[in-house]
């Protein structure tokens, strides 16, 4: 992940009270439990609490999956449709980005969305896989959604 927050990008409005933030974002560590071996191994429940609406979405992640809005045409339609959301209108991609579950990992990574993906202010760089952990927010432009982890199935 990049070290620039969501305030920082290029075009943002800044008050005189609020210097941007130069520190960087400290790469988490990994459980010991953490094992990047495939994907598919070990689904996850979980839930997507959208900012401002009492709207949640409740998913299983296994294979990944696409978040993303709807598109004009069937083959680029995500499998989380953020639409009913407002999704155009706070600058979510039609396919903007990826759910993967790893072993006892769950990771998320832009697909080169136009307006970025942030996990907790911090912007994540396109195409790089980063493990999520509970109560994050994942920013899709300007749409914020909490993750829940509600379980995981073990095999």
């Amino acid at each position: 992940m990049t070290k620039r927050k969501k305030d920082e990008r290029p075009g943002a409005i800044e008050s005189s009270e609020h210097e941007p933030s130069t520190r960087k974002l400290a790469p988490r560590a990994a459980s010991p439990m953490t094992e990047r071996s495939g994907y598919g191994e070990v689904p996850w429940m979980i839930g997507l609490y959208v900012a401002h609406s009492s709207d949640t979405i409740t998913t299983f992640v296994e294979n990944g999956l696409t978040i993303g809005r709807h598109g004009l045409d069937s083959f680029t339609d995500p499998h989380i449709d953020l639409t009913p959301q407002n999704a155009q209108e706070l600058g979510v991609s039609r396919v903007h980005a990826r759910l993967s579950a790893r072993k006892n990992t769950l990771c998320i990574h832009d697909l080169g969305s136009t307006n970025g993906t942030y996990l907790n202010g911090y912007q994540i760089e396109p195409f790089t896989e980063v493990p999520l952990h509970d109560g994050d927010v994942i920013e899709l432009g300007d749409m914020k959604l909490r993750v829940a982890f509600l379980s995981r199935l073990m095999n």
